[in-house]
């Protein structure tokens, strides 16, 4: 007679690993029709490889700095996390938040797999808020380029109704 410990079977995790890795063959096949793969390499092929290199570079700091502010923000809410499970999250939560609709989805999933230590409304939370400085981050960086364009010698020259708008978006979001 066996007794049920409640952990699953070997053969159950392997199961479980398989499909996994058929639902992510399957969305990348998905993803290589809808995106015309064929079309994508051939302009990667004639891309300079330089321009490749530096946006790899540039990518690659942008996720591991954003990872970082992740994990300062969950230590601020009691959650600790490894600076490689901090950037392999983010990895994955780019990824889907890249190939789904939406925009959050990865997000939400960082949220429910960091759950266990301090809760899913504390890892909601910092989730949330990391994007949020994210976003605060940008708003800066693009009112710093628009005031900086617009007001030095041999900037931009705005277009009227441009100008405006993103005046009017810069000071109601401040």
């Amino acid at each position: 007679m066996s007794r049920d410990t409640g952990t699953p079977s070997t053969r159950t995790r392997w199961l479980v690993h398989l499909v996994q890795v058929a639902v992510a063959a399957g969305l990348l096949v998905v993803v290589w029709r809808l995106a015309d793969g064929g079309e994508a390499l051939q302009l990667l092929r004639s891309a300079e490889l330089a321009w490749l290199i530096a946006a790899v570079v540039a990518l690659t700091a942008q996720l591991l700095l954003s990872a970082y502010r992740w994990q300062l923000s969950a230590e601020q809410l009691g959650i600790s996390m490894r600076n490689s499970t901090a950037v392999s999250e983010y990895y994955l939560a780019q990824l889907v938040n890249q190939v789904l609709p939406g925009g959050v989805v990865g997000d939400a999933g960082r949220a429910v797999r960091g759950r266990h230590e301090a809760g899913l409304a504390a890892s909601g939370q910092a989730v949330l808020v990391e994007r949020l400085a994210g976003q605060a981050g940008l708003f800066l960086v693009m009112s710093t380029a628009f005031l900086v364009t617009a007001v030095a010698p041999g900037g931009l020259d705005w277009p009227g109704a441009v100008a405006l708008v993103v005046a009017g978006v810069i000071i109601v979001l401040a």
